[in-house]
């Protein structure tokens, strides 16, 4: 019923089988409480405190689980950064294509590439960035016709008006 590894454990450290398991599941970060009861189907704890309750006294009874359980904390096995020995083209490869997606035209031709690639729904997702990108989702913008104003002083029939006066100062001031 359980591996030769885990009996052989149990007899060392004088403690059954399920109790391996129980400290390996104890080991891995799984609640007290919650690995006493899948492991022992400890029906007679009715509520999570006292399955922690004689877990930790299943514990304190049985100091070969301690040891266990620090033996598979220290064996577990710690996630580690995989050295990559990439070589000096790949560097530059890699520090190229940084570069052009550090400019817009670069972006660009980029997704121009991956639109060729992609179907369907994707391909008109790119298609319509790509048309955002180089704005040509804007509506083309005619240039408004130059519009002339004039003003013609002489026309009203008011050549004694208080605005009338300041305009003749003014004018005779910018010519004189």
């Amino acid at each position: 019923m359980f591996t030769q590894e885990i009996q052989n454990k149990a007899a060392r450290y004088n403690v059954s089988p399920r109790d391996v398991l129980f400290a390996q599941l104890i080991a891995a970060g799984a609640d007290k409480g919650d690995a006493y009861i899948s492991i022992y189907h400890a029906s007679k704890c009715k509520t999570h405190e006292t399955a922690t309750a004689h877990a930790a006294d299943h514990i304190r009874n049985n100091p070969g689980l301690t040891l266990i359980i620090n033996q598979f904390k220290r064996s577990k096995p710690t996630p580690q950064k995989q050295e990559t020995t990439e070589t000096e083209e790949e560097r530059e490869k890699k520090e190229e294509r940084r570069k052009e997606f550090a400019t817009r035209s670069g972006i660009l031709r980029n997704l121009a590439d991956i639109c060729d690639q992609l179907q369907g729904k994707e391909q008109l997702q790119a298609l319509q960035l790509l048309a955002k990108m180089q704005g040509l989702d804007k509506p083309d913008e005619q240039e408004e016709e130059e519009k002339r104003v004039y003003f013609l002083p002489w026309v009203s029939g008011c050549r004694s008006c208080a605005l009338m006066e300041v305009y003749k100062r003014n004018q005779a001031q910018k010519e004189g």
